[in-house]
């Protein structure tokens, strides 16, 4: 009982400071997701498979974010945010406390605003919004192992990332990523442009992201590559794990989205270079190699609560290629919950990065050994 009164009071405490103007912030909001989904995939390294899978229309995660006011139009400002598996508790993004946000910066309503910490790239924040991976088909519907980084499965630390207000409806964005090693200043540096907005019922978006020694600095492999030596590959895509040794890691993309009634038809558009691959005993292919992505697709608004979408999705590499069809759907059964379905139905052919015959490698999942995969998910998500 009298730990319990004294975590109880502990919590008193903190909530009361949270709270309290002048005590950390004028503003603290708590919130966060659950995500979960029972999975079936045709062929997972083989074999068929069925089970729990979290995250399905996007992360599980909880966060923070704050603001004081300091006057004249400008604020302190700070976001904190964790994901996590719901079926296992561990921690996503390699087991990082906060692992998608970890900053904090100052915002004014003139200038704009400019924070410093770990943090998405531009990829995702200005591209994915339009994407189908967002709107109706999360984790399986992204472009091929989400080698263009638009589903936002890694971040960058160390970022100073600046963001305009908006000027006549269009925001521009910029990301600087000093690498911080001592002798050079190139080595693990990161830059990014964009600028995103609507007009009407268009909505429109471009990003260029350039990212040298991916492998460290986005990837998470435990050291730089280096020729003719064992490497361990941070990567278990197939679609362009073979290329994790690169010296450099650029991807420029575009989205252009048009919503007319209750329906949106949107294309998303990127190219990915991998620069400079170096050859190792991992990675098997040296040299430069491109992957370009196509993505249309179409979302219907039937009723106030239920949401239809389909698309297709095409990426080519060096020697592969990549078709995908999805369709989903979701059901809003209050305003922070919903039900939803996905299905997809993916096909490749030619050579891979690894130098193997391609197939489907949906992200997060199993590499499937055939060149056909089906999967399907059915899952409930609920916002707090």
């Amino acid at each position: 009982m009298e730990r319990i009164s004294r975590i109880t009071a502990t919590a008193g405490i903190l909530t009361g400071l949270l709270a309290s103007p002048g005590a950390f912030a004028s503003s603290v909001t708590l919130y966060g997701v659950l995500d979960d989904s029972l999975l079936y995939l045709s062929n997972a390294g083989g074999h068929s498979n069925f089970l729990m899978s979290s995250g399905g229309r996007g992360s599980s995660k909880w966060g923070m974010v704050g603001s004081e006011d300091l006057g004249g139009g400008t604020q302190a400002i700070f976001k904190l945010e964790s994901g996590f598996d719901t079926n296992s508790g561990k921690l996503g993004q390699n087991g990082a406390l906060f692992g998608r946000y970890a900053t904090v910066g100052l915002a004014n309503d003139r200038y704009g605003s400019i924070q410093m910490g770990r943090s998405y790239e531009l990829l995702p924040l200005y591209l994915n919004p339009q994407a189908a991976s967002i709107t109706f088909g999360g984790s399986l519907a992204t472009h091929a192992g989400d080698v263009d980084n638009v589903y936002g499965t890694y971040q960058l630390n160390n970022v100073i990332r600046y963001e305009s207000p908006k000027i006549f409806g269009t925001t521009f964005g910029a990301i600087f990523s000093p690498g911080g090693r001592p002798g050079t200043f190139a080595g693990g540096r990161a830059y990014e442009f964009g600028l995103k907005g609507d007009q009407g019922g268009l909505s429109y978006a471009a990003v260029y992201a350039n990212i040298n020694n991916p492998a460290t600095t986005l990837w998470y492999a435990s050291a730089d590559p280096v020729a003719g030596k064992a490497f361990t590959n941070p990567l278990t895509n197939t679609v362009y794990s073979g290329y994790s040794s690169a010296d450099n890691y650029q991807v420029a993309g575009g989205t252009l989205a048009y919503t007319f009634g209750n329906s949106m038809i949107a294309t998303v558009l990127t190219s990915t270079r991998f620069g400079d691959v170096i050859k190792t005993a991992s990675t098997p292919f040296a040299g430069t190699h491109f992957m370009r992505n196509a993505e249309l697709s179409y979302t219907y608004q039937a009723t106030p609560a239920f949401l239809i979408g389909v698309g297709a999705d095409y990426t080519k590499g060096d020697e592969a290629h990549y078709w995908q069809g999805n369709l989903g759907a979701s059901y809003l059964l209050s305003k922070r919950t919903y039900v939803y379905a996905v299905v997809v139905a993916a096909h490749a052919t030619g050579t891979d990065s690894t130098g193997k015959p391609a197939g489907p490698d949906l992200l997060g999942q199993p590499g499937s050994s055939s060149p056909n995969e089906f999967a399907t998910r059915i899952g409930l998500r609920h916002s707090f």
